[in-house]
């Protein structure tokens, strides 16, 4: 199991490198008609009640459901008292934990529900307050943890907290962040995963002294990203021109170093 997991967000590291590397795709042109509020409220009451029922295939119900729920425009259709009462069936739970306009209330409520993706789903949700995230920095459940990171609304402190989590894939979601201070990332670039400071190395708020010190890391996929980092002193970026590290097959770490808009103009490239 550990394996697999680690295969998981080894996915998820590569991922992420790649939303540094460039700017978003843009999205495609939606191509259906929005139907009318009336249409709207109209389906999802449909669907709620027919759950309810029993009537139709139990699976494709909730499937629909779950899309209004999650999805705009329909999710900008159900009032807080509706998501209060959804919020009851265990068998779309989830679905409503996401939706933005689940009362706050019935958020802080479920954040000790048994049910982790239930808990994961509101660490997701935007709307969630810092002091049930900060709750939920604690959860047991690392997927949880991650979504606690991610959140726009953790609190400082809480993040800071995390940083020096047990659990080497939640340091490296704290490494990444673009609102981890430049104090805390100095700290994680002593960690014992490679891959943690790698993400500090490629931090835009890393500071240079800390960069400096990390070019000279063990790890060549590290020095990869401090040749990429556009705040590495000129002095470090002269260094890692000449880095001939047999595992950098393709000599990206030289590379790299040379195309980086501090490398010393007085170096030859």
């Amino acid at each position: 199991m550990k394996t697999k997991l680690k295969n998981d967000y080894r996915h998820l590291f590569l991922e992420k490198r790649l939303a540094y590397d460039g700017p978003p795709e843009k999205p495609e042109k939606q191509t259906e008609a929005v139907r009318s509020p009336q249409e709207l409220m109209k389906g999802i009451e449909t669907a709620v009640k027919n759950l309810e029922q029993g009537k139709g295939e139990r699976f494709a119900l909730l499937t629909r459901i779950e899309a209004l729920l999650t999805n705009s425009p329909w999710c900008d259709y159900f009032s807080p008292e509706l998501l209060t009462s959804l919020a009851q069936r265990k068998d779309i739970r989830e679905a409503v934990m996401l939706n933005p306009h689940t009362p706050v209330t019935i958020l802080a409520k479920y954040a000790n529900d048994s049910d982790k993706g239930v808990r994961e789903r509101i660490a997701m949700n935007p709307k969630t307050p810092g002091a049930v995230l900060a709750k939920l920095a604690t959860d047991a459940d690392l997927e949880t943890r991650l979504r606690v990171v991610d959140n726009p609304n953790l609190p400082l402190n809480v993040l800071i907290k995390l940083a020096g989590d047990a659990h080497e894939y939640v340091r490296w979601e704290v490494a990444r962040q673009a609102k981890t201070p430049s104090g805390i990332l100095a700290k994680l670039a002593n960690d014992t995963d490679a891959h943690v400071r790698g993400w500090v190395a490629a931090n835009p708020k890393t500071l240079p002294d800390v960069l400096a010190k990390l070019a000279q890391d063990k790890a060549w996929d590290v020095r990869l990203e401090v040749a990429r980092n556009p705040k590495t002193p000129p002095a470090a970026l002269a260094k890692l021109a000449n880095d001939t590290d047999p595992n950098d097959l393709l000599g990206r770490v030289s590379t790299d170093a040379k195309h980086n808009p501090n490398y010393p103009k007085n170096e030859k490239k």
